[in-house]
């Protein structure tokens, strides 16, 4: 049951949290500015049982809690934190959280379970942090950048929304099988896990296990039910975001600096999305997008990968250098995915690779390519671009409708290298307002890192 909440506040002179403690023992947070009075429903405000201190560990939260960050608490999350089934978290808008450092079992993680909620709700002034434990936030270069990656492990969301897997489920790579709380996938496609919104996820990437890094956000059977806006993943050891399975619409999302890919999809996730940016820096990275769509066990479904992303800037790495290697993007079996209105920058190699090699009759190439469902529309790249094409003649796909493809990136969608887009300036030529991840504004500036850090 919803309380109406009034109060007078015209003593407040500035910007401030007003903490109203509920007769059922909760805590509700608003922050308010200077006004006659302010009224809202508790429905509004972020509430719950106040979390003690401000080490967060896996005994922090257990299953039927709901628990409320204070953000003006810095805190440290030490492990593998599992947010269980029926638990909600609730993290106001200015919340600082650092993961401890540590690899394997050590490594520090918040995992959002299958059937509980995180609602980490920042705004532009006031975005949630989560970062490395050595991370001074309030100086933006206190780290050095040009080697600071996986520092702590990232940030896992997981739920019940449909995964492309035989059994319809599958667990978190590289943390024990023994560890049930991993599970994720079912059939539910508005499942909600809560809210990202203005979160700024830095230094992410921890090693658990040989050859499995976390990556900065990892989306597992997330359902479409949950809202994920104004992301930000900034130099993740691993992939800055990846999808298995599931539904979530995305808007907003940011990944800079990531040791391997910028997006990740697999297991048949399905969604569209909105203003992705992924900006290379320096010599590391490895493709901008990486694409899968099923499970080895389960190829030829017709829950195969399908996803729409609208107004994206892709980034390659080192700014107009002619040494520069960068990968583009990479579809392998049984993806399909429609990019529109969409900049490429210095990509110097490997620009359109598909790959259906792996089995399977949903091929990339062919089958998808024939249902509508791989198409590329409205997209332009530089002139430093210069290897734009395909570069791996899949077994299973014919040339010639890869060819129809890249037709799309001719030279009349070019621009110039000296109008181009670097890694600190993704402001398109003025003939191409209209395409990239900024037409409606560069929402990415004050809240980021990446906006610091370009200051």
């Amino acid at each position: 049951m919803l309380s109406a909440i009034a109060i007078a506040v015209s003593t407040i002179t500035a910007a401030t949290t007003i903490n109203l403690h509920l007769k059922d023992g909760t805590l509700v947070q608003k922050d308010v500015t200077l006004l006659d009075s302010i009224s809202f429903t508790t429905e509004d405000a972020m509430s719950g049982t106040l979390l003690k201190g401000s080490v967060i560990t896996d005994a922090s939260i257990s299953a039927g809690d709901t628990i409320l960050l204070d953000s003006k608490v810095e805190y440290s999350l030490e492990g593998l934190v599992y947010v269980e089934s029926g638990a909600v978290l609730n993290i106001p808008a200015g919340t600082v959280i650092k993961g401890k450092a540590g690899t394997g079992e050590n490594t520090s993680a918040l995992i959002i379970c299958s059937g509980a909620k995180i609602n980490a709700k920042g705004t532009a002034a006031k975005p949630i942090i989560m970062t490395a434990e050595t991370d001074d936030v309030a100086d933006a270069d206190d780290i050095d950048n040009a080697t600071a990656r996986g520092l702590w492990g990232g940030l896992v969301l997981l739920g019940s929304a449909p995964i492309n897997t035989l059994s319809g489920s599958a667990q978190v790579e590289g943390i024990a099988v023994t560890e049930t709380r991993t599970t994720y996938g079912g059939k539910n496609a508005t499942d909600n896990s809560g809210e990202l919104n203005f979160v700024s996820i830095r230094y992410p990437g921890s090693l658990l296990s040989k050859d499995n890094e976390i990556n900065g956000l990892t989306l597992g059977g997330v359902g479409s039910g949950t809202k994920i806006e104004n992301v930000e993943i900034f130099n993740c050891s691993d992939d800055g975001v990846e999808f298995f399975g599931g539904t979530v619409a995305t808007k907003n999302i940011l990944v800079v600096g990531s040791d391997d890919d910028g997006f990740d999809w697999d297991l048949g996730y399905r969604a569209t999305n909105d203003n992705w940016i992924v900006v290379q820096t320096g010599s590391v990275g490895d493709k901008l997008l990486e694409l899968d769509g099923t499970s080895k066990d389960n190829r030829g479904s017709s829950a195969y990968s399908l996803v729409t992303i609208n107004n994206a800037t892709f980034v390659g790495k080192v700014d107009a250098t002619t040494s520069a290697v960068a990968g583009g993007m990479t579809f392998r079996e049984e993806t399909g995915a429609i990019i529109k209105n969409s900049i490429f920058a210095n990509i110097k190699t490997g620009g359109l690779n598909v790959s259906d090699v792996d089995g399977g009759s949903m091929y990339t190439g062919t089958t998808l390519f024939a249902k509508g469902d791989f198409d590329m529309i409205g997209n332009v790249y530089d002139a430093a671009s210069t290897c734009f094409k395909h570069t791996n003649d899949a077994t299973n796909s014919q040339p010639a409708n890869i060819t129809n493809i890249l037709k799309k990136f001719d030279a009349a969608n070019t621009f110039s290298a000296t109008t181009g887009l670097t890694s600190s300036d993704l402001t398109p030529a003025t003939a191409y307002k209209s395409k990239g991840a900024l037409v409606d504004g560069d929402w990415t500036a004050d809240w980021t890192y990446y906006s610091a850090m370009n200051k």
